[in-house]
């Protein structure tokens, strides 16, 4: 192999190797899994007004449909919140059932929040556009299936395809 000059190293497949360690480390999931949470809690919060706006102004496209809004902001920000701790490891590992209750939380969330997401561009399809409305139809296609089937195989005690699709699930 390659020889480098670094004290930390003896080649560059080791310091590759370290470089994932590092990585991968508890540390560093701990870091992003933070920044994830840090993010979705932004993002509810720049959104919170519909909570408690009153104003047809403010309200504006969704004002004959404000519940279906809540609902699906609602569902939404649970999902958001659950989701990054489902995909510790140590929770999963440490916390069995409360890993799974947070999870039964996450799947019925987007049980409210998905159906309400559907409603929503139907009934503002107009405004928005029906190729922007196909695509958001996809969208929460993509989220609804994903789901299913991390949830299908977790009560089939496949774990790893399990943990697969629930990732691609909170990244959708």
């Amino acid at each position: 192999g390659l020889r480098t000059s670094h004290s930390c190293c003896g080649n560059v497949r080791s310091c590759a190797t370290l470089a994932t360690r590092v990585a991968t480390s508890s540390g560093m999931r701990v870091l992003v899994g933070a920044l994830v949470l840090g993010l979705s809690l932004y993002f509810i919060a720049i959104n919170a007004h519909f909570f408690v706006a009153h104003e047809p102004a403010e309200l504006g496209k969704y004002l004959g449909i404000r519940g279906v809004l809540l609902a699906h902001i609602a569902g939404g920000a649970v999902a958001l919140v659950t989701g990054p701790f489902q995909l510790s490891k140590a929770l999963r590992v440490r916390r069995r059932a409360l890993h799974r209750r947070m999870g039964q939380a996450y799947v019925l969330a987007i049980a409210v929040s998905a159906p309400c997401a559907v409603f929503m561009t139907f009934t503002t399809a107009r405004e928005l556009g029906w190729p922007y409305v196909l695509s958001l139809q996809a969208w929460v296609s993509v989220w609804i299936v994903s789901t299913g089937l991390a949830y299908r195989y977790a009560r089939l005690a496949r774990f790893d395809l399990h943990a697969e699709w629930m990732t691609r699930s909170y990244l959708v």
